[in-house]
């Protein structure tokens, strides 16, 4: 699956939003359809590191990215152990 912006998109908020929902539709998919919980929850995790990153990335021009940041590190950090 690929991460990147495409070089239509015009609205780099709407190009975000689409990333994110794509990296987490993933996520959320693997929990419900991996056959090992081990292997569905470090899917979730990677897609957790990913969408973390793509806020980092956009974190000075997207507002409550830091809130949005804060939570996934959370919940990411609750399912290591």
């Amino acid at each position: 699956m690929s991460f990147a912006y495409r070089a239509t998109d015009t609205d780099i908020t709407r190009a975000t939003r689409r990333l994110a929902r794509k990296r987490a539709d993933h996520a959320l998919r693997a929990l419900h359809t991996d056959t090992s919980p081990a292997d569905a929850l470090h899917t979730a995790r990677k897609d957790a590191k990913k969408l973390r990153a793509l806020l980092k990335l956009v974190g000075p021009v997207l507002p409550g990215s830091k809130t949005e940041n804060r939570a996934l590190r959370d919940a990411a950090r609750a399912s290591s152990g």
